[in-house]
């Protein structure tokens, strides 16, 4: 039953994203599109999604009714699709590269890392995520709020 939920939770989570990577800006050279590597990624999640609904159906038949539900086996999960989801809402407020620090830090410190480590991790992952985005796609980041109101004083 638990893979059952986990599976249907992943297609809700790429359902949600898939319909904001078409609303990525396209990129000036068309085999560098910025949606491509999110839709990518989606479809593994998609992917891993089904099997778990599959396998959640086959052992349901097989086992019955003998296995109760654990919600700690899905927290895990869950954290991180709710991390994810506050890190695409709050990145038009806080811009790309404050975000997806905080994001990376986050993500690190939930799976049980140590601050200094984290912070570094964070620091060099933004830094490259960053370049890929910034300076190979060509894709216009999202800024802070507070430099936008900073340019129209």
């Amino acid at each position: 039953m638990k893979n059952i939920i986990l599976g249907l939770v992943c297609l809700l989570f790429v359902l949600v994203f898939f319909t904001a990577t078409l609303q990525l800006p396209s990129s000036e050279a068309s085999h560098k599109d910025p949606a491509v590597y999110p839709s990518l990624l989606l479809f593994l999640i998609a992917l891993v999604g089904v099997i778990l609904i599959v396998q959640g159906f086959l052992s349901y038949r097989r086992d019955g009714r003998k296995k109760i539900f654990d919600y700690g086996q899905i927290k895990l999960p869950l954290i991180l699709m709710i991390l994810t989801l506050v890190y695409v809402m709050v990145m038009q407020f806080l811009g790309f590269l404050i975000s997806t620090f905080i994001y990376l830090f986050l993500v690190f410190m939930t799976f049980g890392g140590e601050k200094k480590a984290g912070f570094w991790f964070s620091s060099i992952l933004t830094c490259i995520e960053y370049g890929l985005f910034a300076w190979i796609l060509r894709v216009r980041l999202p800024e802070p709020l507070f430099s936008l109101l900073g340019s129209l004083l």
